[in-house]
């Protein structure tokens, strides 16, 4: 069983950031994902959460953040474990992006945990490599995470 959310990453003031919907069931005990906020103004909305970076002002710059994500199920229940993947779906490609130090490259997922258990939150680091050469702007990114069990 597959359950998506998304966490849209993105350099602007205001949120003007959209994403689809995942795709849910209604399995008892079925999983999900929830967001916590590391203290980086995350804003969680739904299925969605927002990091608000600042804008690239034609400085090189690394960012990190910090961001919980929880697996939990519709029932209540907090038992077992389930592989946590992360997808880049959409970048304006002005910077790179990892996830607990390993590359995200766009489209192929990444394995971020292989054993996640239920209930637990677990933190990741979001770094953001921004190159001098990177236009002044908003920038922005959509990364999927996805949860599965064998």
């Amino acid at each position: 069983m597959t359950r998506n959310l998304f966490l849209v990453l993105a350099l602007l003031a205001a949120f003007e950031v959209t994403a689809a919907t995942p795709h849910t069931t209604a399995a008892a005990g079925a999983l999900g994902i929830t967001f916590v906020d590391g203290g980086n103004s995350l804003t969680v909305t739904g299925n969605e959460a927002w990091l608000d970076l600042d804008r690239v002002n034609g400085h090189a710059a690394h960012l990190k953040r910090r961001v919980g994500v929880r697996l939990v199920r519709d029932d209540g229940s907090a038992w077992g474990s389930a592989s946590l993947t992360a997808r880049l779906d959409a970048t304006d490609g002005r910077c790179n992006i990892r996830i607990d130090g390993r590359p995200l490259p766009a489209g192929v997922p990444l394995l971020v945990e292989a054993h996640a258990a239920v209930g637990r939150i677990t933190w990741h680091t979001i770094e953001f490599d921004v190159p001098p050469s990177a236009a002044e702007g908003a920038l922005s990114a959509a990364i999927t995470w996805e949860v599965e069990t064998p």
